[in-house]
């Protein structure tokens, strides 16, 4: 806010307002979600290195904007729009179109290698995009729930009257900042518009997309009032009253909804405890070398009893169907709860899971030990068609995980099963879901 000429009680305002917002608390509360905060931190530092109006790039200048870039597109994907944020900041310096154009395209270029590079290696098929009402609705919904109009829709989005009225005063706000030339108006509008393009098609809101875009949001509304008792100073008096006290319900509000938020993130957590503790005593039965079945046999869900009845705000969970009650990877809470350095689990795909393993069933209140089995696919089909969740994992040492996968040099692998692999590995994605904002399914086992 003091970059654009905000006074410090202004200023502290936006970033209180910010900071204690429940559209923050999940980038906060999840350590996998703070890419959020790590893409904000060098696009704020980018607007501080800026030229401002009347001054010109110098070499520091331009070697700390570069590498804010570089952090930006280490930090999340959707560093992709920078060329709008740079656009943006451009035009408040320059007041011209032509200016702007040349670092617009000079990012842009950097955008399009970069794009370039992360499909080529990075293979995915993106299969929960999708083109729908949802596109056009997800943007009015956020605005109003950040004017507190509405709730936050997270997984099903409609347009109502609340997502208009919410859309109307935004544009209402850009346009007389705009004409007013008000500092800092474009640059706001593009925190809060920009990282919605890239996850438009998605067809879900979690609270850590809008991490960003409420920074944009509250910077853009304290900076259109505060103009706004400039300009017209006879009900400056009246504004600001309606300022501090509408700072202060945001500030108010946003307290009591991040507690009760931090109560669901405590159940939450309290059932990755549980499940962390349940492997730990099973943990002697994976010394052996070969697959493991691993069978969920319980419809125990805690993801989907706090998204069917949060205390807070509206959320959104990843459940893993496949895995015990739906949490984490049953590969990944092995490796976590061995904790030995050099010594890793791996998912195995049915087609190269064909020899002697053992099974390992999960039922609520702990694991347990079946023995030995002679045919470890053989094991896992018999399950998963009796719609138990299955993984087949084992263990690797560092050197075979440096050398590749375990899984290529199986013995049994040839280049024609490589395909058959890959196709499990779709499947088992396949029943991976996002729950959140309407009491779901309990015997639900494929994407909502």
């Amino acid at each position: 806010g003091r970059r654009f000429g905000l006074g410090w009680p202004a200023a502290l305002a936006v970033a209180v307002i910010w900071a204690v917002s429940p559209f923050t608390a999940e980038s906060v509360f999840v350590v996998a979600c703070r890419h959020e905060l790590l893409l904000m931190i060098p696009w704020l530092a980018l607007i501080l290195v800026w030229p401002r109006a009347g001054t010109s790039w110098t070499a520091t200048r331009l070697v700390a904007a570069g590498v804010a870039v570089l952090l930006a597109a280490a930090a999340k994907e959707t560093w992709v729009v920078t060329p709008a944020l740079v656009a943006a900041l451009e035009l408040e310096r320059s007041r011209s179109w032509r200016s702007a154009v040349m670092p617009t395209v000079i990012s842009t270029i950097a955008v399009v290698v970069y794009v370039g590079l992360y499909f080529a290696v990075v293979h995915s098929s993106k299969s929960y995009l999708a083109l729908g009402a949802h596109v056009l609705a997800k943007l009015p919904n956020q605005l109003a729930a950040f004017f507190f109009l509405d709730e936050l829709m997270v997984d099903r989005f409609t347009f109502d009257w609340t997502g208009g009225l919410a859309t109307a005063a935004v544009v209402a706000i850009v346009a007389s900042g705009v004409r007013w030339r008000v500092p800092g108006v474009l640059v706001a509008t593009g925190l809060l518009i920009a990282p919605n393009i890239p996850t438009l098609a998605i067809p879900y809101m979690p609270q850590r997309y809008l991490t960003i875009p409420f920074a944009g949001f509250v910077l853009l509304v304290v900076l259109w009032g505060t103009e706004l008792v400039r300009r017209m100073p006879r009900i400056g008096r009246v504004v600001r009253a309606v300022g501090y006290g509408a700072a202060t319900i945001f500030i108010g509000v946003g307290v009591v909804v991040v507690r009760a938020d931090l109560e669901d993130y405590r159940f939450v957590a309290s059932a990755h405890r549980r499940l962390i503790n349940e492997a730990a005593q099973v943990s002697p039965l994976l010394h052996a070398v070969g697959p493991v079945v691993v069978v969920r046999d319980e419809q125990t869900s805690p993801l989907h009893e706090v998204a069917a009845s949060t205390a807070g705000q509206p959320k959104l969970f990843f459940v893993r169907a496949e895995d015990p009650y739906g949490l984490i990877d049953a590969a990944a809470l092995f490796e976590w709860v061995r904790g030995e350095d050099g010594v890793f689990f791996e998912h195995v795909p049915d087609a190269l899971a064909g020899v002697p393993g053992s099974v390992l069933i999960h039922q609520r209140g702990g694991f347990h030990g079946r023995g030995r089995c002679e045919d470890a696919a053989g094991e896992a089909i018999r399950w998963r068609d009796s719609g138990r969740g299955v993984r087949i994992v084992r263990k690797v040492d560092s050197e075979t995980r440096n050398a590749g996968s375990s899984l290529w040099l199986d013995p049994r692998w040839s280049p024609g099963s490589e395909s058959t692999g890959m196709a499990y590995l779709d499947r088992a994605r396949s029943t991976e879901s996002m729950v959140g904002g309407r009491p779901p399914d309990p015997t639900e086992r494929s994407p909502s």
